[in-house]
């Protein structure tokens, strides 16, 4: 396995300083949640704009339902 370039590298390393961080600041659940969320719309919207690929309505709730969860654990504790 060859080795990832020196500018993936720094990305990698900040990208774990970054999770270390969040997982500190807010918690290591709402850290892991935040991230499938952000992965799941990142992953959708690359899906959407480079594959032409599609969400149904039922999809697309699935999706709003998610992203409205995490801001409800996220912003949650800071509301009282």
């Amino acid at each position: 396995m060859s080795r990832p370039s020196p500018t993936v590298s720094v990305m990698m390393d900040a990208a774990r300083a970054a999770g270390r961080r969040l997982i500190r600041d807010v918690g290591m659940g709402v850290a892991l949640s935040l991230s499938a969320v952000v992965q799941l719309v990142a992953v959708n919207l690359v899906a959407l704009a480079f594959f032409g690929e599609r969400v149904s309505g039922v999809q697309a709730v699935g999706l709003l339902l998610a992203v409205i969860a995490v801001a409800m654990i996220t912003l949650g504790p800071a509301r009282g």
